[in-house]
């Protein structure tokens, strides 16, 4: 399902303080849900107030790695894996119009493989950003959390009677917010510096890979690429590959990051509503149906 991720949608939270973001069909947001209730149960109380932020990321985050851009989400990402795209058909070229030889036809098998990886990892990191955006931004339902739905019914259903003891907590959850907010924020700081760097190193590339192009040698009357071409682009293009992959590897502890808060949340709603909820499955997103 392509999903359009848009500025436009960063809809307010019940206090207007931080983002609880819940756009999925008019479906409540899970936690959204719960501090309503609370803040019905707790009366006059300002509990659910206190409660409210660990519920939210900042609004901040999402900015910084789309660095002022007033581009939606969506073509922000397409934006991004069009730019670290390179035109693959001069490299392929060059290995096809070669001159032949054992070391060329091993410098153009190791090109081949660096370059395919390096095509696949353009699609995999548009995604792994997808993902960060869809989890940092959009709260999710009641019913992509199991459980929470029927332990929702029965927290309305029951006498409040532990705002002492969740006022308690307070402290505790505060600094474990401040944890996991925390390593989010540096994991976000750390990608944005990658980000910077690789687009210029792909910058750099295209430039060299244009040069090299133009570097033929005439041979019985063909113009063809020799060893000192071949492996000036190899050594490019590994340098590129490298950076790619710190690039990914980076962008997947960050995913991890918020997921480990989010994690944290669903454990923070089941003691709210006094029940342990099943923690979410490793191979799914927990939000918008992913």
């Amino acid at each position: 399902m392509k999903l359009f991720l848009i500025l436009t949608f960063l809809c307010a939270s019940i206090f207007n303080q931080f983002v609880l973001i819940n756009c999925q069909g008019g479906n409540s947001g899970s936690y959204t849900s719960l501090l309503q209730q609370l803040n019905i149960k707790a009366g006059r109380s300002n509990l659910a107030r206190k409660l409210q932020p660990f519920f939210t990321l900042e609004r901040g985050g999402v900015a910084k790695i789309l660095e002022g851009t007033e581009l939606t989400i969506d073509s922000w990402v397409t934006f991004f894996t069009k730019n670290i795209t390179f035109s693959y058909i001069h490299a392929d070229e060059m290995c096809r119009k070669r001159v032949s030889s054992e070391v060329n036809d091993n410098l153009c098998e190791r090109l081949c493989n660096v370059l395919n990886a390096y095509k696949e990892d353009v699609m995999n990191i548009g995604k792994v950003y997808h993902d960060i955006f869809l989890v940092y931004l959009f709260e999710p339902t009641a019913d992509e959390i199991k459980g929470f739905n029927s332990a929702l019914v029965e927290f309305k259903k029951k006498r409040f009677e532990r705002e002492s003891e969740i006022n308690g907590e307070l402290e505790n959850m505060q600094t474990t917010y401040h944890q996991l907010v925390n390593e989010v924020n540096a994991k976000i700081d750390q990608s944005v510096t990658l980000n910077n760097q690789y687009n210029a190193q792909v910058t750099s590339f295209k430039n060299e890979l244009k040069t090299l192009f133009l570097q033929t040698k005439k041979i019985d009357g063909r113009k063809l690429y020799e060893s000192a071409q071949l492996d000036a682009l190899n050594t490019a293009l590994t340098a590129l590959r490298e950076k790619q992959l710190e690039l990914a590897t980076c962008l997947q502890n960050l995913l991890s990051a918020i997921q480990a808060y989010n994690d944290q949340r669903i454990k923070w709603a089941g003691f709210l509503m006094n029940t342990s909820l099943p923690p979410r499955p490793q191979n799914k997103l927990g939000v918008m149906g992913h």
